[in-house]
């Protein structure tokens, strides 16, 4: 990590010397000197393909829930802004900020009670409390995650040929996971019967902080259309931390655990989008495609076996979230 690091420094400052004592051959000059590109982003982050079963009928023993399902996000909007800085010849500036946000909610019950391979562990806690509980009867479980995504990156870009251009900059990435687990159900004492409840709530934090190298390429169809596309590749690290508390309407007890791990990330990056120019060299309109990968990080579904045995000897960075969807937006330029 640390000599990828340094090969993009080095490369980065490579950039801005040959901007200011030459020009590249293949330079191209451009009239224009700002530009400025708003997308709205329409992404979605599904799940694993596993296909595990979580949650199942505890009568029939059908599947309820799985753990595709418990990984899934499903389609939410955000946005995307990228400002940059021509000059007349040579290097351009690049700022890009993006943001998306996902919230899921899935209720799970059964009029024949439900069953998982978690509920050994709460039907234990009840029984060490109240020894005389008896027909424990879990009725229903809501599972609520939601993930927050947010990218700041300042790229030097380089034309190295006619609608062809290499960029490399430094790029901060914060993935951030919330999941809620409410597991409900009743027992008996003797003939009165009992309710009871569990809550367990999992945060998960992975600020990643490194580099990228990419490509862009610029493609005229016509007088007024044309295609673009770019690929990017980053090395990051990420000093994850996962929270987590577990709280129940029979105890005052509320655990809470809290660890970090820091590792290296890799987050890979890819896109293309058509362009219509309403007025050409000023402003057009586009839509496209995008999708992200990224490895190695936290994410808190991963986080909730632990949290429901009792295990929280570590952050569990096996998440590879991959994030995909349709942009649209405008460019201006002047």
């Amino acid at each position: 990590m640390k000599t990828f690091l340094m090969g993009l420094v080095t490369t980065f400052v490579g950039l801005c010397v040959t901007n200011v004592y030459g020009q590249w051959p293949n330079a191209t000059y451009s009239e224009r000197l700002f530009e400025i590109e708003a997308n709205a982003r329409i992404m979605d982050r599904p799940g694993g393909e596993q296909g595990l079963p979580i949650v199942r009928d505890a009568l029939t023993n059908s599947i309820l829930f799985t753990s595709d399902q418990a990984t899934d996000l499903q389609t939410s909007p955000g946005f995307d802004l990228r400002l940059l800085r021509h000059n007349h010849y040579g290097i351009s500036w690049e700022l890009e900020i993006a943001y998306n946000k996902w919230d899921e909610l899935n209720p799970i019950t059964s009029v024949n009670g439900i069953d998982s391979p978690f509920f050994p562990s709460i039907r234990d806690q009840i029984q060490a409390l109240v020894p005389a509980a008896n027909n424990i009867r879990f009725n229903s479980l809501n599972y609520g995650y939601e993930s927050d995504y947010f990218s700041i990156e300042l790229n030097a870009k380089r034309a190295v040929a006619p609608g062809f251009t290499l960029f490399i900059g430094p790029r901060f990435i914060y993935l951030e996971d919330l999941l809620n687990v409410t597991t409900t159900g009743t027992f008996n004492v003797g003939a009165v019967t009992v309710p009871f409840a569990q809550n367990v709530n999992i945060t998960t934090e992975n600020p990643l902080i490194g580099g990228q190298v990419g490509a862009s390429l610029h493609v005229p169809l016509t007088r007024q259309l044309y295609v673009t596309s770019f690929i990017k590749a980053g090395g990051y690290g990420n000093t994850a931390r996962s929270t987590v508390l577990i709280s129940d309407n029979l105890t005052n007890n509320q655990p809470f655990f809290s660890h970090r791990r820091s590792e290296g990330s890799f987050v890979g990056e890819v896109g293309g989008k058509l362009h219509y120019d309403i007025f050409p060299g000023s402003l057009s309109l586009f839509a496209g495609y995008e999708a992200m990968w990224v490895d190695n990080i936290a994410i808190a579904p991963t986080q909730l076996l632990g949290s429901l045995t009792g295990s929280f000897a570590n952050v569990e960075l096996t998440g590879t979230p991959f994030i995909h969807g349709i942009v649209f937006g405008a460019t201006f330029r002047r």
